[in-house]
């Protein structure tokens, strides 16, 4: 009785013997399936090529803080002198004719002094710790900006004698419709700023007005 029990438990543990080593075979091949695929799978798979990265050239740019067409805040307008009038004798009668003049407009305070034409209306404010004086016609309009600071960036502003005002040299900076002239005199700087729309008579009168200008 005790042989018989012994050989059914030797028979038991038999089987269980040959399923383990049969479900590790099992799992051995599997294994090696997955391992196989795997590395074929990479071999198959293009490798991918890094692109070099375009370089972006960049250009200096102009930064005008001058607005291209004046704009007028409504200030005090400083009186003028009234224009010459002559008479001029029309059929027998003589008629008063206003005729353009030229004045002097003086800026104790910040210093200069300016020829300009009697039509033109003054105006003068402040923006920024900017002085403006405006010399104001429809047709296109003169302007001078006083400031310890430059009213206006520019990268390259490197002056010359080419164009003198009161025997100082000045940098030029000159488009279409306006002329901007940058002149130094001790601390403070100022510009002539012309709006003269591409106007012949108000370029030549653009260029009067600056050679006109007369420190103090």
């Amino acid at each position: 009785m005790l042989r018989e029990r012994t050989f059914i438990g030797y028979k038991e543990e038999n089987k269980k013997n040959w399923g383990l080593l049969l479900g590790m075979l099992l799992m051995s091949v599997v294994l090696g399936w997955f391992i196989y695929k795997t590395r074929d799978g990479n071999q198959n798979t293009p490798t991918e090529i890094p692109q070099p990265t375009a370089i972006v050239s960049l250009k200096p740019l102009v930064t005008i803080k001058i607005s291209p067409t004046l704009i007028l805040v409504p200030t005090k307008i400083v009186p003028t002198s009234t224009p010459t009038v002559v008479k001029k004798q029309v059929g027998g009668q003589i008629t008063p004719t206003p005729t353009e003049t030229q004045q002097i407009y003086v800026a104790a305070n910040d210093g200069f002094s300016v020829i300009y034409k009697s039509n033109r209306t003054i105006i003068k404010d402040s923006i920024g710790g900017v002085n403006r004086y405006t010399f104001y016609d429809i047709r296109g309009s003169m302007a001078v900006h006083v400031s310890n600071n430059w009213s206006w960036s520019h990268p390259n502003r490197s002056f010359n004698n080419n164009y003198l005002v009161d025997n100082h040299n000045t940098f030029v900076y000159e488009i279409s419709d306006q002329k901007i002239i940058d002149v130094e005199n001790g601390e403070k700087k100022y510009t002539i700023q012309c709006v003269h729309n591409g106007l012949k008579d108000l370029v030549n009168e653009c260029n009067a007005f600056a050679k006109s200008f007369k420190f103090m």
